[in-house]
């Protein structure tokens, strides 16, 4: 099997990296000659799916035949990618005499390298592992607008445990969180102007949810893991534009993208039910 990677803007994986550790400590990464490199991460419980993407396009040299996935330990990936300084290359190779990924940080005047040991399917081109498509799924509310405003709403968090309410409408995105022991509730609005969030999308009317006809709300209300929601600020930038959609009583998803449209990262987030915040 065949792999080797080159992109000259390293720190571009730093970014993918910093996303996919918020749900767990190992990923798998899926390399497609057409598809370009994707990976995902389940979070403990599944209350949080990540999935990255970055088109061929973005990489200097993208050499794979065909498609492979492998499943990577997180922690050694993400901290030698931690190295990357803002002139490096990164190259990925794949020893398939040793079974390892070889990674490499090229500048003018200095390289590193590392090798990490891939975990069960060791680059299979077929692999227990089904990627989930977070992108496919259709969701009934949806808007555009700069993350600063849900990085500053989830702020609220810290005076909260265990789950925290969210509502979306036509006027915004409401955050309730509560702590039991201190009888402490705060909230945070993020109210829609039609300056500052685009592409406002609250569906209304008769609509198909999981196999049945169902009249969807003017409200969409549901419940999330708080710890969860409060690693998002960490995978989203101020002054970039994200999309956000909910579902009620259904999932939260959460799109930034990357590099003019040639990379996206996308968050999900399963709802709980109530029993499970107390």
């Amino acid at each position: 099997m065949t792999l080797e990677l080159k992109i000259s803007k390293a720190k571009i994986m730093k970014t993918v990296i910093d996303a996919l550790a918020i749900s767990n400590n190992d990923i798998y990464i899926k390399i497609d000659e057409n598809e370009g490199f994707r990976a995902q991460a389940k979070g403990s419980g599944s209350h949080i799916l990540t999935d990255t993407h970055l088109d061929v396009g973005i990489f200097d040299t993208f050499n794979v035949s065909g498609s492979m996935v492998l499943h990577v330990d997180l922690v050694g990936f993400g901290n030698f990618i931690k190295l990357a300084k803002s002139n490096d290359v990164l190259i990925i190779r794949y020893n398939e005499e040793k079974e390892e990924l070889e990674l490499i940080l090229e500048s003018s005047n200095m390289k590193r390298s590392a090798s990490l040991r891939l975990l069960e399917n060791k680059g299979d081109q077929e692999s227990n592992y089904r990627f989930m498509n977070i992108l496919g799924r259709e969701f009934h509310s949806n808007s555009k607008f700069d993350a600063s405003y849900l990085i500053e709403a989830i702020k609220v968090a810290t005076f909260g445990e265990g789950g925290v309410e969210i509502t979306h409408d036509k006027t915004g995105i409401r955050i309730v969180v509560s702590a039991e022991f201190s009888s402490t509730t705060a909230e945070a609005k993020i109210i829609y102007d039609e300056e500052n969030f685009k592409d406002i999308n609250i569906h209304t009317g008769i609509a198909k949810v999981n196999n049945a006809m169902i009249e969807l709300p003017e409200k969409h209300i549901a419940n999330f893991d708080l710890e969860v929601l409060k690693s998002i600020p960490k995978t989203i930038k101020a002054g970039e534009n994200i999309t956000f959609s909910m579902m009620n009583e259904g999932p939260l998803r959460i799109v930034s993208t990357l590099e003019e449209g040639q990379g996206r990262i996308a968050i999900a987030l399963s709802p709980i039910v109530k029993r499970e915040m107390q």
